[in-house]
């Protein structure tokens, strides 16, 4: 069997925008051999099993599935960034100085594009690719106003699928608060702000962000 013919399993995700012929030579034109957008497609499809039986589950998938798509063969670690860039900048340091440039370069490295990081990468791959009309995220704080996409995305990843892939915790089990006919609403603090959400409302909008980033890392390359 033809190895990019694997790919023929994840098709149903995007068989609502691209014919099976137009997907395989979308596929072809991407580095599908390392089998990343497969893991990624695969894990999406899985997701969709929980969106009724387990909301937080979805959402840990759903995670996974865009962290798939990490360039791993690209990252750049701190130590090997510190040590081509940075080896001249401690010469003839103190102590003082020597944490201070320490200090000073980490700050510099995070802002690379490519380093390591498992939340930079799964939060840069969303920037890269989701649609724009799609960064409304159905979380509100205090002030009845919707958060921003970039916290969004820290919220679900540390709340969702960090929790609940490290310490087993699932809103459906551990949080409750006011039943609606619409589902539970919580709150949460997080930091300084009040943070108020709906799984309901959730889990279908980022089943739909990690879709059309999908679809566009596919399409635009």
């Amino acid at each position: 069997m033809n190895a990019i013919n694997e790919y023929i399993q994840v098709y149903a995700v995007f068989s609502d925008r691209l014919s099976q012929d137009g997907f395989i030579s979308r596929i072809e034109r991407i580095k599908w051999e390392d089998g990343s957008f497969l893991r990624a497609s695969s894990l999406f499809l899985l997701s969709q099993k929980c969106v009724q039986c387990e909301r937080t589950l979805a959402l840990a998938l759903l995670c996974s599935s865009i962290e798939a798509m990490t360039p791993k063969d690209t990252q750049i670690s701190f130590y090997s960034w510190l040590l081509k860039n940075k080896v001249d900048d401690l010469r003839m340091k103190n102590e003082d100085g020597i944490k201070q440039t320490l200090n000073s370069a980490y700050h510099e490295w995070l802002k690379q594009p490519n380093r390591e990081g498992v939340f930079h990468n799964f939060k840069q791959f969303l920037l890269d690719n989701c649609p724009n009309e799609l960064r409304i995220p159905p979380i509100e704080d205090s002030k009845q106003q919707n958060v921003s996409f970039d916290d969004a995305l820290k919220y679900i990843y540390g709340e969702f699928r960090s929790l609940f892939l490290h310490e087993g915790l699932s809103y459906a089990s551990y949080e409750v608060s006011q039943n609606t006919d619409l589902g539970v609403n919580y709150l949460k603090i997080v930091g300084k702000h009040l943070y108020f959400f709906n799984l309901i409302r959730i889990v279908p909008w980022f089943s739909t962000v990690v879709k059309e980033s999908l679809y566009n890392y596919l399409t635009k390359n």
